[in-house]
């Protein structure tokens, strides 16, 4: 993606997280835009709170995994 519908979805995630906090998809999304964007260590913090949100969600879960490496 380019670096301007990088930045609108950023907009766009961290408004709909300020609107519903504890949707953990809506922090994946986050967290998937930023690792994108080359933002690892903000996208490792989302991931984080993605799986705080629902320890059950594998992707996330793996996702945050693979970061870590």
């Amino acid at each position: 993606k380019r670096p301007s519908e990088l930045g609108e979805a950023l907009a766009h995630f961290r408004e709909a997280i300020r609107r519903k906090p504890t949707d953990a998809q809506y922090h994946i999304n986050l967290a998937v835009t930023l690792r994108a964007a080359g933002d690892v260590a903000a996208a490792i913090a989302a991931f984080r709170d993605a799986v705080r949100l629902d320890p059950q969600h594998a992707s996330a879960r793996n996702d945050l995994g693979l970061l870590l490496k």
